[in-house]
């Protein structure tokens, strides 16, 4: 009946509106600046917008799988360390995997909060705080789940400046300038890397 189609029609209008109330507010000037999802254009544009999410994604777990946090830290390395994958299979597998193949049709914003997150771990495998939290931040802003990601990521990164770093003993014999000498102490690392963080957020 006309009444059941209105009830129907409203209940679809409420969980669009309670949809877009739990969205991050970047995404909506985000996608003002994309043409009409309407035209063909539009629906080009942003699956194109997303296939290119995807790809970075899989590049970032192209490095992370590269860089062998996996297998190595600072104080220990696994014996079966030559038993993993190949980065290339890594990648391969979340660019073939159906569900990421799925969100080129339905196109949910969990894919920017993915992306950051691979994005700060891409970072902190390298030992890069400021990058690491600030990238953490986006993700986090986006969606508050990667939130608790905050302790393991910063103690990936904590762990990644302690292995490139070299021991004060070796600075004496050491001539080459620029180069850090020591890690710095875990209360430094901290306030460092939750300044960028809640900066960023704030």
């Amino acid at each position: 009946t006309r009444l059941e189609q209105i009830s129907h029609v409203d209940i679809l209008a409420i969980q669009r509106l309670i949809e877009t109330m739990f969205k991050a507010p970047l995404f909506l000037p985000l996608f003002s600046l994309l043409p009409s999802p309407a035209a063909t254009s539009g629906r080009l544009v942003s699956v194109v917008l997303y296939i290119a999410l995807d790809i970075l994604s899989a590049d970032c777990l192209y490095e992370i799988a590269s860089s062998g946090v996996a297998v190595v830290s600072s104080v220990y390395t696994s014996p079966r360390r030559q038993d993993g994958w190949k980065p290339v299979s890594v990648a391969a597998v979340y660019l073939l995997n159906p569900f990421t193949l799925l969100t080129c049709l339905g196109r949910p914003t969990t894919v920017f909060t993915t992306f950051f997150v691979l994005l700060s771990i891409r970072h902190a495998s390298k030992g890069k705080p400021t990058t690491t939290a600030f990238a953490l931040a986006l993700a986090g802003y986006a969606s508050l789940p990667p939130l608790l990601l905050l302790p393991p990521i910063g103690l990936l990164c904590y762990d990644q400046l302690c292995k490139g770093c070299t021991p004060p003993s070796a600075n004496k014999d050491s001539k080459t300038a620029g180069q850090p000498t020591s890690k710095p102490t875990p209360l430094q690392f901290t306030f460092s890397f939750l300044g960028v963080f809640f900066s960023t957020t704030a």
